[in-house]
């Protein structure tokens, strides 16, 4: 059974989706609806991470990496330069 759904877009969106049909020979719709299974297939077949169970599992004296990690980066680099490699 085929359901419709009305979705409005941006210009530039819709001028995108409309060259990419024309590459592939198929109409605007028909590109929407194979990118909207490709995205839902992907979806459904993602299995959970087994590392996922061990977040927070921790206790580490950094609790910023995620925010911070691109500048603790940059001073273990400064470090390494200033110092040479260290082995920890």
């Amino acid at each position: 059974m085929l359901r419709t759904i009305i979705v409005e877009i941006p210009e530039t969106t819709f001028v995108v989706i409309e060259e990419q049909a024309h590459n592939k020979g198929i109409e605007p719709s028909e590109l929407v609806v194979e990118w909207l299974d490709e995205a839902i297939h992907r979806i459904q077949n993602v299995e959970p991470d087994p590392l996922d169970e061990l977040i927070g599992a921790l206790d580490a004296p950094i609790h910023d990496l995620a925010e911070r990690h691109d500048e603790y980066l940059g001073q273990a680099l400064i470090e390494e330069i200033r110092n040479g490699p260290s082995i920890r």
